[in-house]
């Protein structure tokens, strides 16, 4: 019965080492999540910019266009 007890305990001292490490585990990945959730939201943001900045752009380069125009007219 003393091996039998002792191989008891150790498996449940193995199994307690295997739950904890299941649980750290979790806790990163929970971490990692939120880090991923921060990143994308981030994206997003940055997306919205990019597709305003373009727009801007495209208006700047007719308002370009349309200035040269003038000033081409204007010297003829």
């Amino acid at each position: 019965m003393g091996m039998l007890k002792s191989r008891a305990d150790e498996l449940e001292r193995r199994l307690n080492q295997a739950r904890e490490v299941l649980r750290s585990t979790e806790r990163t990945l929970e971490h990692f999540v939120g880090d991923i959730r921060l990143l994308a939201s981030d994206s997003e943001k940055i997306e919205n910019e990019n597709i305003q900045l373009k727009k801007e752009i495209q208006e700047q380069e007719k308002k370009y266009a349309e200035d040269m125009r003038k000033a081409a007219k204007n010297q003829s």
